[in-house]
């Protein structure tokens, strides 16, 4: 998928889970990094949990644009109706 196809998923998934009133909770710090390790970290569980690979977070010094927490979101809507029904039962 490329990074059209990552946006578009992302913007499905958040805006999603903005209709639904999901709280997932804010990372202690308030950088755009930060919130990106946060929602990934809640897709790898997501991932672990249904046998599904993830891509980890960036090592701390990447300087590229790479976002695996996007990239997570193509697989999170390849399995849409799984990821649903656990967000509700995990943050809904």
């Amino acid at each position: 998928m490329g990074v059209r196809d990552s946006i578009r998923a992302y913007n499905g998934v958040i805006s999603w889970i903005n209709k639904n009133n999901i709280e997932l909770g804010t990372p202690k710090k308030k950088s755009y990094r930060a919130l990106d390790e946060h929602l990934n970290g809640i897709w790898i569980k997501f991932g672990k949990d249904h046998d599904i690979k993830m891509t980890r977070n960036n090592s701390k010094g990447y300087k590229g644009s790479f976002s695996p927490q996007m990239a997570n979101c193509c697989r999170i809507q390849e399995n849409w109706n799984a990821f649903t029904k656990w967000i509700k039962e995990n943050y809904g």
